[in-house]
């Protein structure tokens, strides 16, 4: 089991960086040079904000989906504030899901 995550600032998103360098211009790919990208695993991140009536249709719904994608993943839900009950149903369902992980803001960043 783990346990969500309660945090006071937004997160840092880091944006993956992909360079790509050209072939010399006398050389010429043939199929074995190129390579596509292997995808090892998915996240889905959902910020969220009072939707505890929600939640539980969204994780079964998103869930289904992933599933069907014959990949690992994980599904990250931010919970942006909210003043009902939405941390404690992100809670049930990451314990009840390892996949599932919850993130907490104490106050609203107006990101969801």
């Amino acid at each position: 089991m783990h346990q969500a995550v309660v945090t006071t600032d937004p997160p840092v998103v880091a944006t993956p960086r992909v360079e790509f360098t050209a072939p010399s211009a006398r050389a010429r790919p043939n199929q074995a040079d190129i390579q596509e990208p292997s995808i090892r695993s998915l996240t889905v991140l959902i910020p969220v904000m009072d939707e505890e009536g929600n939640l539980d249709e969204l994780y079964r719904r998103v869930s289904s989906q992933l599933d069907q994608v014959g990949l690992p993943w994980e599904l990250v839900f931010v919970d942006d504030g909210s003043s009902d009950s939405t941390w404690q149903v992100v809670n049930r369902l990451s314990t009840a899901d390892q996949r599932v992980i919850g993130l907490r803001h104490r106050r609203n960043f107006g990101k969801a």
